[in-house]
């Protein structure tokens, strides 16, 4: 009965959603509707004959330079302590098949992959178990935890604290804004690299735009939105497809489809791009695949981000990046923990810090024509990632 009751609680809600969607425009009503989509079926993008080209990003290998000094680092003295891993039992926060895992948490999931590669890399026989059930019932963690009784047990959980600077934070969260500047993603992929398998030829000039939210979103007052940033971007160079990611929200959001029409962009969901001939014409992309970003960026030749953490994904995988230092674009974050971020992006001689989108529009040309090769962030960033995960790892094994 419960059941049946938070079902028609749940449709209420969504009939409520399409009435506003519906009121507003068709194309607003459409998104939504595709959004509910993609969440009942949120593996069938991925499952399109032209998407399964592209690896899963588990897949990539941590680069030799950075095992090596992992491999140095004082992290590696936990080998003395723990051995091998043999009765050693880690549980990840947003690794793959937990319980933790919904559509706005797969930027957590890429993180979550890169932690395994650092414990299995410290610890090679160690289990990590996936089914841990973080959002779960006390009773069935409990039996979580009787299955794995006599082992050492570390259940990490996985936070974005630069982002919400009043959040309380618990000692066995992993800061995603220490390891995201340390996570190497695809930076032995060669720039370009997947714009074959996804249709997209190599004179095509691609700009990719990551918005974080709504304006007004956790303060954000004056966040610049697609259609404006696209306009500031034409004034340098018009691009031939732009992509727009969201972090998490509706699409719907992030279009203004008569003016995009307008100006002859085509659009499509980055799902259909299987379908689509990119040789003619410009097209505008809404990103609705699940852990795709990264391959995004990887096609990008300019990256465009509205989000305190968000910068490093595009600058590991290649693109030039121009991200804001403004609260009243970014919203509620952490001061300190974002200047340390803002100095390891510059560092890497890829990425543009502006305040608001009239200063993107004076400093783009001369920052897309600058010629200088992009540095991976993450061994300038490892030895405070590998210091953070130390503590964590030491914290939660005393707790079990």
């Amino acid at each position: 009965m419960r059941f049946a009751s938070f079902w028609a609680a749940v449709s209420l809600i969504l009939s409520a959603q399409f009435a506003i969607a519906q009121a507003g425009d068709n194309h607003s009503y459409q998104c939504t509707l595709r959004y509910l989509e993609l969440l009942k079926k949120e593996l069938q993008a991925e499952q399109r004959i032209a998407l399964q080209a592209l690896p899963g990003i588990e897949t990539f290998e941590l680069p030799e330079e950075y095992l090596r000094f992992l491999n140095q680092h004082p992290i590696a003295e936990l080998h003395k302590k723990y051995g091998n891993g043999e009765n050693l039992v880690f549980a990840l926060e947003h690794f793959e098949k937990s319980g933790a895992i919904f559509l706005n948490h797969f930027g957590e999931n890429i993180q979550a992959n890169f932690l395994e590669k650092n414990l299995k890399a410290l610890f090679p026989k160690a289990t990590i178990d996936p089914e841990y059930p973080f959002d779960y019932s006390k009773s069935k963690k409990a039996r979580w935890m009787k299955k794995h009784s006599g082992k050492k047990i570390s259940i990490m959980g996985i936070r974005d604290s630069a982002e919400f600077a009043d959040e309380f934070l618990l000692d066995h969260q992993v800061q995603m804004a220490v390891i995201k500047p340390a996570n190497p993603g695809m930076a032995a992929v060669p720039h370009g690299k997947f714009r074959k398998p996804l249709g997209i030829p190599s004179d095509k000039y691609v700009v990719s735009l990551y918005m974080k939210d709504v304006d007004g979103y956790m303060d954000a007052v004056n966040a610049p939105s697609a259609l404006g940033l696209i306009q500031e971007v034409e004034k340098v160079r018009v691009p031939d497809l732009v992509i727009i990611s969201s972090g998490g929200k509706h699409l719907d959001y992030l279009l203004d489809t008569p003016r995009y029409l307008k100006k002859g962009y085509q659009i499509y969901f980055a799902s259909d791009l299987h379908k689509i001939d990119l040789t003619q014409g410009r097209f505008i992309i809404l990103n609705d695949l699940r852990g795709k970003l990264p391959y995004l960026y990887n096609v990008s030749d300019l990256a465009i981000v509205t989000g305190p953490i968000n910068f490093f994904e595009p600058l590991t995988s290649g693109a030039k990046t121009v991200f804001f230092d403004n609260p009243k674009v970014l919203g509620r974050y952490d001061l300190d923990a974002f200047a340390k971020l803002k100095k390891a992006a510059l560092a890497t001689g890829g990425a543009l810090s502006v305040r608001d989108a009239p200063e993107l529009a004076v400093k783009l040309a001369e920052f897309i024509a600058d010629p200088k090769p992009i540095s991976p962030p993450y061994l300038r960033s490892a030895d405070a990632f590998l210091n953070h995960l130390n503590d964590v790892i030491e914290d939660t094994l005393s707790q079990h």
